[in-house]
């Protein structure tokens, strides 16, 4: 009661304060603020919890009635608390970038460790998140913890998870994870891009359809993705999403670095999609030996890609990978770079495209050639696709067209060598 009644004078102070953002709802916190401020860009709070509370409550109370969000954005600096962090509905908690903004719980709780819990219909980026040097086990100690995506919308993005030296039980007998998701479907919960290691296991996804992409797996001590089926309260088996060929802008490209367990490992019978991602190893057998339980992982990558990785798409008018023998190819001229064609995924991969936006070309022989522009980030994997119209000979469903073409050649040659040759003058 105290609480609330603090939010709403805190709540209505803001509201007669020119030095409030006004209708973006947007609230900032900072070492040096104070929780007694009003959350100003000029006099911040301190703790990334009021801010939370107070965007969740002016938004939630219709206070600023076009508004569907409360933004708040954190400061540079290491913010610690004894408490996990809460993000609560139709809030959007944004550092200043995973090298400047770290969040870090100190106190466990009765059910394990917690660093920051998410609700529903919210998100958090440009963070960092990590373990407090070595927790005391036994337990579970979970980075991210999103109990409540089935609910409604949950975004991680451009966040480092970084279990620190709490990398697997064989330490401490603490069990690290870096998210640990429960429900949801790939449509309304993404996790990605982010990095995720140091832990016992990736993502623990249990009865969730997550959208996993664009997650740097390094240094896992056992499994980086493990599928669990649905607890007693949740109907239906739902599993995460890994990647879908035909939709590289949102899903897929994955990394696997140093993984001790398996890359996948599914616990359910429903299969999982995760195709298109670098499994660390580039041939069918050995990736076949990173997936416990029933996955889809072809096409993959055959190629390494990192960060700063372009992974170019040339595609035919019907959505089509060009075929091969019309000599597809794929540059970024202002770079003088030539991406490398890989034949397991029919794509180009760039490495090492320096920050920024780019114009990406593409050819091939019998085609219209094209481009697109692609924006470069030194935190994650891009992806372009191209669209080549035309074909003739060279066309994705002409290669009968193509032997037409060779066998016509071949007869006039045939008629050619057949004709009688002029006698010598």
């Amino acid at each position: 009661m105290v609480f609330r009644l603090r939010t709403i004078l805190s709540a209505l102070l803001l509201l007669a304060t020119s030095a409030v953002a006004g209708a973006q709802a947007t609230f900032y916190v900072s070492l040096t603020g104070n929780d007694a401020s009003d959350g100003s860009a000029a006099r911040p709070f301190r703790t990334i919890q009021r801010g939370i509370d107070l965007a969740h409550f002016v938004v939630a109370e219709g206070l600023y009635s076009s508004v569907e969000r409360g933004v708040v954005l954190v400061g540079s600096g290491v913010f610690e608390q004894e408490l996990p962090v809460r993000i609560k509905p139709h809030v959007e908690l944004i550092g200043q970038g995973v090298y400047e903004t770290t969040i870090r719980t100190t106190r466990s709780l009765p059910e394990g460790y917690v660093g920051v819990a998410m609700e529903w219909d919210c998100s958090m980026e440009r963070i960092k998140v990590e373990l407090p040097g070595r927790i005391a086990g036994p337990g579970t100690a979970r980075l991210v913890l999103l109990d409540q995506a089935y609910a409604g919308p949950v975004r991680v993005e451009h966040c480092i998870l970084d279990g620190g030296e709490n990398p697997g039980p064989l330490f401490n007998g603490v069990e690290s994870v870096g998210v640990e998701v429960i429900g949801g479907d790939c449509w309304s919960v993404v996790i990605g891009p982010c990095k995720i290691g140091g832990v016992t296991t990736g993502i623990r996804a249990i009865g969730s359809g997550v959208n996993i992409t664009r997650v740097l797996f390094e240094n896992i001590a056992g499994d980086a993705v493990v599928v669990l089926g649905p607890l007693a309260k949740q109907s239906g088996v739902t599993v995460p999403l890994l990647g879908c060929s035909d939709d590289l802008r949102n899903t897929g490209l994955n990394q696997f670095r140093n993984v001790g367990g398996l890359c996948i490992n599914n616990m359910t019978g429903t299969e999982v999609r995760a195709e298109m991602n670098d499994w660390g190893v580039y041939d069918r057998d050995a990736v076949a030996g990173r997936i416990g339980g029933a996955a889809d992982t072809g096409p993959f990558l055959g190629k390494g890609i990192g960060a700063g990785s372009v992974v170019a798409s040339v595609l035919d008018s019907g959505s089509n990978p060009v075929p091969a023998f019309a000599n597809p190819a794929c540059t970024i001229p202002a770079l003088s770079m030539t991406g490398v064609y890989d034949t397991e995924s029919q794509r180009f991969v760039f490495n090492g495209v320096n920050e920024g936006q780019w114009n990406v070309e593409a050819s091939a022989s019998g085609y219209v050639g094209s481009s697109a522009t692609v924006d470069v980030s030194s935190f994650t994997v891009s992806s372009v696709t191209l669209h080549l119209s035309g074909g003739g000979c060279g066309s994705a469903g002409g290669k009968a067209a193509y032997a037409g073409c060779a066998f016509l050649i071949w007869v006039a040659g045939r008629r050619r060598r057949g004709r009688p040759r002029p006698p010598k003058s």
